[in-house]
């Protein structure tokens, strides 16, 4: 069986980096914790779960710091988390089956829990042990396991990624929908807003030096939309962005929300039909698309989208949304269906949908009786 390292970066993260380590314990064969400067317990907490520590001296590049951990890395494959993310149990085979496959690298799903409902793709989420107290997240792919020895190594000073050095070795990628759960929120939005400002002055600096940078205009859009409230400058980056990449989806689908949101439907529209040309089974397109749809009343290709993004990926939300659908066609028997599936789903709402649900089962039990 090929051997994990688990590789991560630290500054003062004692209130969560116990929890992060422990979550990959059965998983990480080597944990690896690269300290930027800590003053409280995280060095003593990271030690204690067997971790092998470096102190690095902070340089304000995020990605230097993340390649001196992984060339202390000894296992097949490497694992990237932060100290405010973990990995569920239920992930582990997964990923195991993950480093038998015939790719150098793997994009994972980070979920950034959030109660910001204003947020650019923000997403309602169902109630899990995992979302604790949270009312939604907003979803990130980024590549976070990737073969050790092939060359791969961060680049970009903030928000750093590996895409490049894969692009630049012609190594081989994959999607998956396993998740990484993570808490930033939990430090309290005005730490994030914060952090998010000072990422964007630096942005705002470096993007003359990179200016073929797509991520870092899309990083950029995303700052000026949720924490400038500049809705005109997150438009310029994001057109920026797909411009330098025609096939980036990142900012097709940041720009859709903004359409949908202002109820600009033709627009928003126009840009799911985009990510989807592109990517067949992107599941939340369907699922906003889908949304679109059964607000103008066209029921029949808003159930095409709902149920595609249904297969793609179950959500109790989009069997929810179909359930409302059919009890609108009265097609009874699809409702309740639908219904029950998103009850089993763990739908936030279960205690109203079950009454629904009953309700519909009595009828169709009273007409049965009529027949």
């Amino acid at each position: 069986m090929a051997s994990i390292s688990m590789c991560m970066i630290v500054k003062n993260e004692e209130k969560f980096l116990g929890k992060c380590l422990e979550s990959v314990k059965g998983l990480a064969d080597e944990i690896i914790v690269v300290d930027t400067g800590s003053t409280d317990r995280t060095i003593e907490i990271a030690k204690k779960a067997g971790a092998k520590v470096i102190s690095y001296e902070w340089n304000d590049d995020t990605a230097a710091a993340r390649n001196a951990g992984l060339k202390e890395a000894k296992g097949d494959w490497i694992l990237i988390l932060d100290a405010d993310e973990i990995i569920g149990k239920e992930s582990f085979e997964p990923i195991r089956k993950l480093t038998g496959m015939d790719f150098d690298a793997f994009y994972l799903v980070q979920m950034n829990y959030t109660n910001n409902t204003k947020d650019i793709n923000f997403v309602p989420a169902r109630k899990t042990p995992y979302s604790m107290d949270f009312s939604g997240f907003f979803p990130v792919e980024i590549i976070r396991l990737f073969r050790n020895s092939k060359g791969i190594e961060f680049t970009s000073i903030v928000h750093e990624r590996l895409n490049e050095s894969i692009k630049r070795l012609g190594l081989k990628t994959a999607r998956t929908d396993i998740p990484i759960h993570h808490y930033q929120s939990l430090k309290g939005e005005a730490e994030m807003k914060r952090k998010q400002l000072a990422f964007l002055r630096l942005f705002e600096k470096k993007i003359k030096e990179f200016p073929d940078d797509e991520k870092m205009y899309h990083d950029m859009g995303i700052i000026y939309y949720n924490y400038e409230n500049d809705e005109k400058k997150a438009v310029e980056c994001f057109e920026k962005a797909m411009k330098l990449n025609p096939k980036y989806l990142a900012p097709m689908f940041s720009l859709a929300a903004i359409y949908s949101r202002k109820k600009d439907n033709a627009k928003a529209k126009g840009m799911y039909e985009k990510i989807l040309a592109i990517d067949q089974k992107h599941a939340q397109t369907h699922y906003n698309l889908g949304n679109i749809l059964a607000e103008e009343k066209n029921y029949r290709d808003a159930i095409m989208h709902y149920t595609e993004s249904a297969k793609l990926k179950p959500n109790p939300l989009v069997f929810n949304n179909l359930g409302n659908i059919f009890v609108i066609l009265a097609r009874w028997d699809a409702a309740l269906l639908s219904y029950r599936t998103a009850i089993q789903l763990n739908h936030p709402r279960k205690e109203q949908l079950q009454k629904k649900a009953d309700e519909i089962e009595r009828m169709i039990e009273k007409k049965k009786e009529k027949n």
